[in-house]
C-alpha cells in the first residue's frame, strides 16, 4: 500500500512539474466561428489546471485574421517545428 501512495505521489509531482514546461497547439479549422470559440475555451480551460504554454495556431498570427488556408499552413509549420 505504501508504494501505491508513493507511485502516486511521484506521479503527482512530475505530472506538476511537466505542466509548465509541456507545449500544447491546439489545432482544429476556425470555421465555423463557434468552433474557435470552443477551441478558446479549451485553451482556457487547459491554462487554468497549470498548463501555461498552451496555444491556439491564431497565437503565432500577426493580429489580424488569418484565411483556412494560412490557418492550416500555420498548424503544419508548428507541428514540423
Amino acid at each position: 500500500m505504501k508504494d501505491i501512495l508513493l507511485r502516486k505521489l511521484r506521479y503527482k509531482l512530475t505530472l506538476t512539474q511537466r505542466k509548465s514546461t509541456l507545449k500544447i497547439l491546439l489545432l482544429c479549422p476556425y470555421s465555423p466561428p463557434e468552433a474557435k470559440e470552443r477551441l478558446k475555451d479549451i485553451k482556457e480551460y487547459l491554462v487554468s489546471k497549470g498548463y501555461r504554454n498552451t496555444r491556439l495556431v491564431e497565437d503565432f498570427s500577426s493580429g489580424r485574421d488569418l484565411t483556412d488556408k494560412e490557418i492550416f499552413k500555420k498548424s503544419r509549420d508548428k507541428i514540423i517545428n
